[in-house]
């Protein structure tokens, strides 16, 4: 009997890491959008004028685009 609970704790520790690995997983996934929205923005608010009107957007746009918080899509 007691070899059962110790087998059902080995089954509720593993389920847990599998559940702790899925949320590290997201989280690290979420981060990396974040960075590369936030390397994007700052990439467009680069951009000079001509280069904005090219892809529809004016220098407001632009400025409001870039000045998002990181993690606002």
């Amino acid at each position: 009997m007691a070899s059962q609970d110790c087998i059902g704790t080995i089954r509720s520790a593993q389920s847990g890491s599998r559940t702790e690995t899925q949320a590290w997983r997201i989280g690290l996934s979420q981060l990396q959008s974040w960075l590369e929205r936030h390397r994007q923005r700052r990439q467009l608010q680069s951009l000079d004028a001509h280069l904005l009107k090219d892809i529809g957007l004016s220098s407001a746009d632009a400025w409001r685009e870039a000045h998002k918080p990181f993690w606002r899509a």
